[in-house]
């Protein structure tokens, strides 16, 4: 009986290690690029220098909290960010909230241009919520270029980005399923990009 319970014991440790992202590695490709190795998922932080932009590019769905304790991870400093074929979070779920378990929350809020590119093939195919650009009070930019099949049927998607002045939604423009006052909340847009 004592060996089956030290079994059990060992399973559990086990798997909370797993869980825990204990079998995920982080390579340093060089000062400006890094991969966060997970079984099942890449995801790949590169750092342009002129102007500071991060990329941060996934292969196949993450779980960002895996990444939450990864040692290694580089602090990187960052003004623009560039989200690349990674999923948008859906529901409550903020993406500041989302890549917070791995990234500078201050820094991804302070964000004053946004690009999702390729979005669409690892998202799932929902009405996306207003929480998505919560917690980014400074954006101006947004480009959703060719990011997003989703339908943009919520009128008060963009309610969080009172500071939007530019926004691209060039083959990202929810199809025939987007709403007749989507840019209503939008005061401050000056040039629309469809």
């Amino acid at each position: 009986m004592g060996s089956v319970w030290v079994c059990c014991l060992s399973l559990v440790v086990l798997l909370t290690a797993q869980a825990s992202g204990n079998d995920c590695t982080v390579e340093k490709h060089s000062d400006l690029v890094s991969k966060a190795k997970c079984p099942g998922f890449n995801v790949q932080l590169t750092l342009h220098t002129n102007p500071r932009q991060l990329e941060v590019t996934c292969s196949d769905k993450p779980d960002f909290q895996l990444l939450e304790n990864l040692q290694n991870l580089p602090n990187l400093k960052f003004e623009e960010l560039a989200y690349q074929n990674c999923p948008l979070p859906v529901g409550n779920q903020s993406l500041v909230e989302l890549l917070s378990a791995f990234l500078d929350r201050t820094q991804l809020s302070s964000i004053r241009r946004l690009f999702f590119v390729d979005n669409a093939k690892l998202s799932d195919q929902v009405t996306l919520d207003p929480q998505l650009f919560a917690d980014l009070p400074k954006l101006q930019v947004l480009s959703m270029k060719n990011s997003s099949r989703m339908p943009l049927d919520n009128p008060q998607l963009f309610k969080y980005l009172q500071s939007l002045t530019w926004i691209d939604l060039r083959e990202g423009d929810g199809g025939s399923r987007n709403s007749k006052v989507l840019l209503h909340p939008l005061t401050q847009l000056t040039t629309l990009e469809l």
